[in-house]
């Protein structure tokens, strides 16, 4: 199986493919497998970002942890709290928030959190430094949250 894994990584789109599909499937041993022999690949930069949400919106959060440092290396990540907070993935927000990992849309965040009536991912959000704004906090008092 490994010599398999290893001749289709010799393909780009199929290394790439198959880190998107270990990511959302919550395959953490082919994501390592997979990491370790695309690292220093276009293939791995081509396909971090999906990768990454892919784990964050079925919230994979080992993955996340596996895959944060290589995220931040390469660039990717926005909109992951965002991804998170819609999945109601709050060990996942939680860790993002604290690895300063995608917090572009934050405000966007906190809305959908109350919107879902999620407490604790509201609350994360808020202690991160996140504003109430006039948004979320109509939201609030209109479903008694």
């Amino acid at each position: 199986m490994k010599l398999i894994l290893e001749l289709r990584l010799t393909s780009e789109r199929v290394g790439g493919v198959g880190l998107v599909s270990a990511c959302a499937n919550g395959r953490i041993e082919t994501v390592r497998f997979l990491l370790e022999n695309m690292l220093s690949s276009s293939s791995f930069v081509k396909a971090a970002p999906a990768s990454l949400a892919s784990v964050i919106i079925n919230g994979h959060v080992e993955i996340v942890k596996l895959l944060q440092e290589e995220i931040i290396t390469s660039g990717g990540g926005g909109f992951s709290t965002y991804r998170a907070v819609l999945g109601k993935h709050a060990e996942t927000v939680r860790l993002l928030l604290e690895n300063n990992i995608g917090v572009g849309d934050i405000s966007a965040a906190l809305i959908i959190a109350v919107s879902n009536e999620d407490g604790e991912t509201a609350e994360l959000l808020i202690q991160h430094g996140e504003k109430k704004n006039g948004t979320a906090l109509l939201i609030a008092v209109k479903d008694n949250t």
